[in-house]
């Protein structure tokens, strides 16, 4: 299937304004290769849009599932091309005005592709993006949780109450007395994010 010039272009611009692909090849997400993902991930959509042509029902922005199909196909590349969880819900745009380009030029109409192109001229515009470091504490819940894991719930018995008859493998008598300086330790954690927005 042959499509006009103008169709490319478009598909490009969609994806160079795409301001979380942007950062994620700005910021290496990807590794060194970032920016021949981000071509990569370009050419795996236009390919994907020109070999639905050969379908009995070719894929339209109108139809919410088609958009969402494409969207998923978006979340799932840039998951494993950048190591990039999507939850700004730019995958459904960028899928909606991809198959919007595609649909419209299959047809023989530029316009909107023309309009997309001359309405954006350049690509996203990372220096309105900040980021912001939060610190984010251990919750009383995260912390049971966390000194929970790796015990021996075998040898306490049910009720809550240990065999005080027992020593326990840490050397402690009482199998649960001790614990609590794991606890201690689990409950000095902290976790330090940074988030971009």
């Amino acid at each position: 299937m042959s499509l006009p010039p103008v169709f490319d272009q478009a598909i490009a611009r969609v994806f160079s304004t795409w301001t979380t692909l942007a950062l994620a090849i700005e910021h290496s997400w990807g590794g060194r290769d970032s920016k021949q993902k981000g071509q990569l991930l370009q050419e795996e959509i236009t390919q994907h849009l020109i070999a639905s042509t050969k379908r009995r029902r070719i894929p339209s922005h109108e139809n919410q599932d088609d958009v969402d199909g494409l969207a998923d196909m978006l979340l799932k590349r840039v998951d494993e091309l950048f190591n990039c969880e999507l939850d700004d819900g730019s995958d459904s745009e960028v899928a909606y005005l991809c198959l919007r380009i595609f649909n419209t030029c299959r047809e023989g109409d530029t316009s909107f592709a023309d309009d997309f192109l001359k309405k954006f001229t350049q690509g996203a515009d990372l220096s309105k993006c900040q980021g912001k470091d939060s610190i984010e504490y251990v919750t009383d819940e995260e912390l049971l949780l966390s000194g929970m894991q790796g015990l021996d719930l075998e040898g306490i018995r049910e009720g809550g109450e240990g065999n005080s008859d027992s020593e326990s493998d840490d050397g402690n008598e009482g199998g649960s007395k001790g614990r609590g300086a794991q606890y201690a330790a689990a409950g000095a954690a902290a976790a330090t994010t940074t988030t971009t927005t």
